[in-house]
């Protein structure tokens, strides 16, 4: 499987689920479930380097420019949500946080971004039906947090600096 291919079903998978991420999880599982178990592990691995360069203090910054105090939890569902979402946001939001501000579907609701976390088990559950076992370890690895954090006292002021549309757009209301 290549990224092209994994975007492809990403997008379909959105299609039909209506913007649903549990539904679009749903779609994908009966999309891996008639591939090949290669083509499934191929999903993971993407899956993987994906967690791997979304894991950065920059978007998670961005993330807490939308709502206060995000959990390293909520950080990997909000993850989630954002594959979701297809290529071109996830893409423009690892490049460029900010741009999450663009995205018409971002809302935070009661103060929790969105939730996908769903979105990083798909491959896992399938492979798991088909085999009884777990990935194996080659497929799955520890990531580390990309950068470094700035000083909490420095905190709001910079995500206004870092993140001036997603401050805009979510929090000027409450921190101006």
């Amino acid at each position: 499987m290549d990224r092209d291919q994994f975007w492809s079903m990403i997008e379909a998978a959105r299609q039909a689920g209506g913007g649903d991420v549990e539904q679009q999880a749903a779609v994908l599982k009966a999309q891996l479930r008639r591939l090949p178990l290669a083509e499934v592990i191929g999903f993971e691995r993407i899956l993987e380097d994906l967690q791997a360069e979304s894991f950065s203090v920059e978007l998670w910054g961005a993330a807490e420019a939308i709502v206060d105090e995000v959990s390293e939890d909520h950080f990997f569902g909000f993850r989630g949500w954002l594959i979701a979402q297809g290529k071109g946001p996830y893409q423009g939001a690892v490049a460029d946080p900010d741009s999450l501000a663009d995205i018409p579907g971002l809302h935070a609701g009661e103060g929790m971004l969105p939730w996908g976390e769903e979105m990083w088990f798909v491959a896992a559950e399938v492979h798991k039906e088909r085999t009884g076992g777990e990935l194996p370890p080659e497929v799955c690895w520890t990531t580390e947090l990309i950068g470094s954090w700035w000083p909490y006292d420095q905190h709001h002021e910079q995500l206004r600096g870092r993140c001036p549309r997603v401050w805009a757009r979510f929090r000027s209301k409450t921190h101006p």
